[in-house]
C-alpha cells in the first residue's frame, strides 16, 4: 500500500520516535538541574549559570512538545473524522475568561461579543487550541493597558471568530510567515524567551483539518486581528 496516508503516517512515527529519543534524556538532565537549583548546596557564582540552563532545557521540552503536536494535527487530517458538536459559546466564554483573569493580563482590558446561538461541530481539543493560542498571543504580544477583543458571529452563513487587538502592530513583511515553524517576532513584552514558535503554527494546521480559514490583519495605527472563518458545513443548525 503506497496511499499517501500510509506514507506520512510512518513519517509521523519517525517524528515521535524522534521527538521520544531527544525528551528521554533532556529529562534526566533537567531532573539533575532542578536538584542542583534545589539543594541549597551551590554558591551564588553558579547560580545563576544552573537557573539559565534550567529554564532553557524546560524551554527544549515545550519545543519538543510542540512539534509532537503539530506533527499530530498534520497527521490527522488523513484520518477519519471525530467531530462533536461544541457550545461554542460556552467554550469561549470560559477561554476568555480564563484569560482575563490570568497575571499575565492583569493590565489589559477585555471585550467579549459572543453569539450565544452558534455552534459548530469540530474536535474541541483542537478548538480550545486555537482560542487559547490566540488570546495568549494578544496578551503576550502587546503591552499592559491594551483592549483585546473576542467576537465570535455569524455573517453569510459563516462562523467567524475574531481576536484582536488594539496594541502596535505587526510589520507587514511579516504577515506572511507567522504560521511558519520557529518563526517568531521579537516585539513580545518577554522578548519571546518562552515561546517555541510553533503556536501559530499549530493554529494554523488545526484550521487546515477544519476546513477553516486562517487570515491576520495588522496595521501599526490598528493593531493586529487574527480572524479563523468556519464554512457553513460546520454551523450546526436546529
Amino acid at each position: 500500500d503506497r496511499s499517501p496516508s500510509r506514507g506520512l503516517g510512518d513519517v509521523y512515527k519517525r517524528q515521535a520516535n524522534a521527538s521520544h529519543e531527544l525528551r528521554t534524556p533532556l529529562t534526566v538532565i533537567t531532573g539533575y538541574l532542578e536538584l542542583l537549583n534545589n539543594s541549597g548546596e551551590i554558591s551564588s557564582k553558579w547560580m545563576t549559570a544552573i537557573d539559565q540552563a534550567l529554564q532553557q532545557s524546560k524551554r527544549m521540552e515545550s519545543i519538543i512538545d510542540g512539534m509532537l503536536r503539530l506533527s499530530s494535527k498534520e497527521h490527522e487530517k488523513y484520518l477519519e473524522d471525530n467531530d462533536e458538536i461544541i457550545d461554542m459559546p460556552d467554550l469561549l466564554n470560559r477561554l476568555f475568561n480564563d484569560v482575563k483573569n490570568s497575571s499575565n493580563a492583569s493590565e489589559h482590558h477585555f471585550i467579549a461579543n459572543i453569539d450565544s446561538h452558534l455552534k459548530i461541530n469540530g474536535n474541541e481539543e483542537d478548538i480550545i487550541s486555537i482560542c487559547l493560542n490566540l488570546l495568549n498571543n494578544a496578551v503576550i504580544h502587546t503591552k499592559t493597558n491594551t483592549e483585546v477583543s473576542l467576537r465570535w458571529f455569524e455573517n453569510n452563513n459563516k462562523a467567524h471568530l475574531w481576536i484582536c487587538d488594539n496594541g502596535e502592530g505587526i510589520e507587514q513583511k511579516h504577515l506572511n510567515h507567522l504560521t511558519e515553524r520557529f518563526y517568531r517576532v521579537d516585539n513580545s513584552r518577554n522578548k519571546n524567551t518562552s515561546s517555541t514558535g510553533l503556536g501559530l503554527a499549530i493554529v494554523k494546521q488545526i484550521c487546515d483539518n477544519h476546513g477553516a480559514k486562517l487570515s491576520i490583519d495588522s496595521s501599526a495605527t490598528k493593531g493586529t486581528c487574527f480572524k479563523v472563518e468556519f464554512l457553513s458545513e460546520r454551523i450546526v443548525n436546529y
